[in-house]
């Protein structure tokens, strides 16, 4: 019996065999009596569990089949087969859709992989069936979270997978001590406390591509597409490279971020989700947070580049403040560094004074000021803590994953960064044909001493001629950047943090390329699509215009930079035919591209 049977179970009362038969009889007897059939059903809907057979018979008693199907179809929810199985009684296809259509929520939920948004009618029965679901999951979840001695992570301290959930206008804390009245919405987050196991087997690569493929040409809505991978979830367990090519699949935001939601916690590699907080929109991954909880998708491993919001009423918001100060005080010890740019808002309105930085006592749960609080982390790589932040994502994540340094993709995200940044990373690109070694080493001189100066910044920006970087003020910024524990120079290690851009650009790049061969047949097409108008020249906004029609989300404008800067100026000139053709062979290289890219440690 499935998870959803056994909850089902506590629920609802089994009808007797050797009830069905008298109970038929006595429903049939009521045939043109639809008030008083309709009392049977209703009582049969909300208090027994049936066999899906036992729907046909009083189907064809009923006064209305449609009607009487969606009022007994919750009693049969002990597996989806045995819904659909349920369906397959209706005598004609017009009637399964309406049914379908009807209990649609009730179809697509997957008790095994239950997290996700619920918009819940409860005055239907199909509805209020998932909410019952949800009822018993929410209790069960929460025990067993307390009987392993996990950490607490829900949004009110109370243990409960419920989050954002509002009744007629009144916040709901927990489902599991609430009455679940038989009226209005019901609106609500469920995330689950389970984890993937320590053992669980990735999603085969070679499968991976032929389901993409099959996805993305698949003629069906976007939405269709969600249910199909809601479906499956429970049975899947994906790389983070693997979650992030879904993006790409779904261009409409609100089943991007249906699909997020309960995909992200069926990562088999959580130390590499910043792969695809890179990969989306600022807004969508706040919107993420909001869903699945601050503690749930802070990010433990790389906290790097992360500008945290807290709300510290709220107690995992509360906590994950703590966190961020824990780290920074084993990272950057008696300087409180790494927390750049605090900001706190208190309840009054007035703002804290953070003269002498962030206080080292916020380490503790009571001592933060309630408010909105906000910082960005930033660390140098030699002054990063790897145990602490995995114990961290074991602890407080929830995750049972063993991670080894080896394992975690270093990433940043070249969306987030200042402009100074992704331009320079252009130029070097096009410049060193993707060497930063090569650049670093430019940088530094012959006689260099393995540090990089402002000075010699400057200087080498002179001599290759990149006016972007003739001001100074650019060249500082991104000086600043690229020296997180501002020592006033920037090591090799410092340096790495443009090695995580340069793999970004370069996934986002093959990323856009492998879903332009999968919409027009090959790389070569898709130019005819770009250039619209025949003039072999396409400008920045035809550029953006045409990938947006083609359905592709993702960091178009800066791959366009790379495409179109010139590889001695940095000048930006419009796309040609000639600088296309260029893209195939990143495109030909890809399979060595990506092995480099996913490569950890």
């Amino acid at each position: 019996m499935t998870q959803q049977g056994r909850e089902q179970a506590k629920l609802r009362r089994k009808l007797s065999i050797r009830k069905v038969v008298p109970l038929l009889a006595h429903f049939r007897s009521l045939k043109g009596r639809s008030d008083e059939q309709q009392l049977l059903l209703d009582a049969l809907s909300s208090d027994f569990t049936l066999e899906y057979e036992f729907l046909a018979q009083i189907g064809e008693d009923s006064f209305n089949g449609i009607d009487a199907m969606v009022s007994l179809l919750p009693g049969v929810h002990r597996s989806q087969l045995r819904l659909f199985l349920a369906l397959t009684k209706l005598p004609r296809l017009r009637e399964y859709i309406k049914v379908y259509k009807r209990c649609e929520r009730l179809m697509v939920f997957n008790a095994e992989c239950p997290t996700g948004r619920y918009n819940l009618n409860l005055a239907q029965p199909s509805d209020f069936a998932v909410a019952e679901l949800l009822k018993m999951l929410d209790a069960w979840e929460s025990s067993v979270a307390k009987a392993k001695g996990l950490e607490d992570r829900s949004k009110y301290g109370n243990w409960s997978s419920v989050r954002n959930c509002v009744h007629q206008s009144i916040t709901v804390r927990s489902l599991t001590e609430w009455i679940l009245p038989c009226s209005e919405l019901l609106f609500l987050d469920f995330v689950t406390w389970r984890r993937p196991a320590k053992d669980t087997t990735t999603f085969p690569a070679e499968r991976w591509d032929e389901m993409m493929v099959q996805l993305a040409q698949a003629p069906l809505q976007q939405e269709a597409k969600v249910h199909v991978l809601r479906g499956l979830a429970d049975r899947i367990y994906l790389s983070a490279a693997q979650c992030r090519q879904l993006v790409a699949v779904f261009g409409d935001r609100t089943f991007r971020l249906e699909a997020l939601t309960f995909l992200l916690l069926r990562l088999s590699d959580p130390q590499n989700m910043k792969m695809i907080v890179s990969r989306i929109a600022p807004d969508e991954w706040d919107e993420l947070k909001l869903r699945l909880g601050t503690l749930t998708l802070f990010p433990y491993i790389q906290p790097e580049q992360y500008r945290f919001v807290f709300d510290t009423t709220i107690p995992e918001d509360r906590l994950a403040a703590c966190l961020t100060v824990r780290m920074n005080l084993k990272e950057s010890p008696g300087r409180l560094g790494n927390l750049r740019q605090p900001r706190l808002v208190l309840t009054d309105k007035s703002e804290f004074a953070f003269d002498r930085g962030v206080p080292a006592t916020w380490k503790d749960l009571q001592t933060i000021p309630n408010g909105l609080l906000s910082w960005q982390y930033m660390a140098a790589p030699e002054d990063r803590s790897l145990d602490m932040r995995i114990e961290n994502l074991l602890r407080y994540g929830g995750w049972n994953t063993e991670i080894q340094s080896s394992k975690v993709i270093w990433w940043a995200d070249v969306q987030a960064v200042p402009e100074a940044v992704s331009t320079f990373l252009v130029h070097v690109m096009r410049h060193f044909k993707h060497n930063l070694r090569a650049a670093f080493q430019m940088i530094d001189g012959p006689d260099g001493n393995g540090k990089l100066s402002l000075r010699e910044f400057k200087d080498a920006f002179g001599r290759l001629g990149w006016r972007e970087f003739k001001d100074s003020e650019k060249a500082v910024e991104l000086f600043r950047y690229l020296d997180p524990d501002r020592g006033g120079s920037i090591s090799w290690e410092e340096w790495q943090v443009m090695d995580n851009l340069l793999k970004e650009l370069q996934l986002a790049i093959l990323e856009l390329l492998q879903y332009v061969d999968r919409t027009f047949g090959s790389v070569e097409v898709a130019y005819e699509f770009l250039d619209k108008d025949g003039s072999d020249s396409v400008d920045l906004d035809e550029w953006c215009q045409a990938i947006k029609s083609m359905g592709y989300h993702g960091p178009s404008g800066v791959i366009y930079k790379y495409l179109c800067a010139d590889a001695s100026t940095g000048t930006l000139l419009a796309l040609s035919r000639e600088r296309w053709d260029e893209v195939k062979i990143l495109w030909e290289r890809r399979e060595a591209i990506y092995q480099r890219i996913l490569q950890g440690g």
